[in-house]
């Protein structure tokens, strides 16, 4: 795992638009700003080839998205929001998405934030999605409508053993 740099974005929008409709299309422009405001903007490489990424926001970022604002509305404490994970699909069912998520909440831990929140697909329904941030202890907390769809709007306490 590494920060993204300016070299990945080619990269990282193909793995974009592999991984939709479970993901938001984004272009170049997008994807700087992201690079700029994301308080976690990683990918995960190995030799040279770039298999995922994982971008998140702080709960006091300047982030537009919807589900973004609800969690900024209904939330009384710091949260980190994951807005997009995605693997290059010859590298999923590896763990790789798993190991992305444990580096964010190893990260969150030394921001002392105990909560990251993100959104699922639930109809149109994303199963694998759900049973995934299921099995990493999320649970659902609230649902939208955004886009044409209905979200899961899910959350994960996380506790530092150090605490």
């Amino acid at each position: 795992m590494r920060n993204i740099r300016e070299e990945d974005i080619d990269a990282v929008l193909a793995i974009n638009q592999l991984a939709m409709p479970g993901v938001t299309s984004l272009d170049a422009k997008t994807l700087r700003e992201f690079m700029n405001e994301g308080v976690y903007f990683k990918v995960a490489q190995y030799s040279d080839f770039v298999q995922g990424y994982l971008c998140a926001f702080e709960s006091h970022s300047a982030y537009e998205g919807d589900e973004f604002r609800w969690f900024q509305t209904n939330m009384a404490e710091n949260f980190i929001y994951i807005d997009q994970v995605a693997v290059h699909p010859q590298y999923r069912d590896r763990g790789m998405a798993e190991s992305m998520y444990k580096d964010l909440e190893n990260y969150a831990l030394t921001q002392k934030i105990h909560i990251l929140v993100c959104e699922v697909n639930f109809i149109l329904r994303n199963d694998v999605s759900l049973s995934f941030h299921k099995k990493l202890g999320f649970r659902e907390i609230g649902r939208m409508q955004v886009r044409g769809i209905t979200v899961s709007l899910m959350q994960n306490t996380m506790h530092n053993p150090d605490e």
